[in-house]
């Protein structure tokens, strides 16, 4: 001073942070099947870290504004739900950190299989064919298959192409072809079940025409049945002295066998 007094020297130190606090999450990368709780973690190695900011949309364009560093993120039963958790942090001296996003994918939504097995009766062998979607979900995984007569198997067969649905000739079979699919986070199909009925029987008809000879016309009432096939459309019928004429007359009522003097 004026007196020539020295005072003792001291520092003063002054850190300068320019630098917004950096933000990490725990969300998952990749499709999960249930709702989702995602921790932040916020980090300042200067002035430290004063709160972090977060919202939760499915456009990805909210401001964060909700105070915390838990995010919980929900979907409803049966719903596929993308949703993005945005967020930020805030330092000591005001440093915020740019805005991150998030996206959390959850998938509650079970496979759908659709079939081509037909509804009416076939003559033929058929094959089914498989079409399973996972719409805007996580996608599928798998589908399986299994056929019998009861209704009751248990699928387990791996599909890859048509199911060949077959009956031996001279046979009416009803199968059941039973499926289901399971998408890509285990959400797994109720089993469908689809009758296929094939017949390759053919109708027997009977008749009362008398094996004696007789004495006056004769009236032939026919009866057709397919057992257990795919029902009789109709008979057809003819009259002739030689046994060769083609049916072709529809048969609604019995006809009428005469013979002229």
């Amino acid at each position: 001073d004026a007196a020539g007094n020295t005072g003792t020297a001291s520092a003063v130190s002054r850190t300068c942070d320019a630098i917004a606090p950096s933000t990490t999450d725990d969300g998952p990368a990749s499709w999960v099947p249930a709702d989702v709780t995602v921790t932040l973690s916020p980090t300042d190695a200067r002035s430290g870290v004063a709160g972090t900011n977060t919202c939760v949309d499915s456009a990805n364009t909210c401001v964060p504004s909700t105070p915390g560093t838990t995010v919980s993120v929900t979907c409803a039963a049966g719903a596929v739900c993308p949703k993005y958790v945005r967020y930020r942090s805030t330092d000591n001296v005001a440093n915020v950190e740019t805005t991150k996003s998030k996206l959390v994918r959850i998938d509650k939504q079970v496979p759908v299989t659709s079939d081509n097995a037909p509804a009416a009766w076939q003559a033929a062998d058929v094959n089914v064919t498989l079409s399973p979607s996972d719409g805007a979900g996580s996608g599928v995984a798998s589908t399986v298959f299994c056929t019998d007569s009861s209704n009751t198997c248990s699928p387990l067969t791996a599909y890859g192409s048509p199911v060949a649905v077959t009956c031996t000739s001279g046979n009416v079979c009803q199968t059941y072809v039973r499926f289901s699919s399971t998408d890509v986070v285990a959400n797994g199909e109720t089993v469908v079940s689809k009758l296929v009925r094939i017949d390759k029987q053919a109708p027997a008809t009977t008749d009362d025409a008398p094996a004696a000879w007789q004495g006056a016309d004769v009236t032939v009432t026919l009866s057709a049945s397919d057992g257990g096939g795919s029902g009789v459309s109709g008979i057809n019928y003819c009259t002739d002295a030689a046994n060769t004429c083609a049916p072709a007359t529809a048969y609604a009522t019995p006809f009428s066998v005469a013979c002229s003097p």
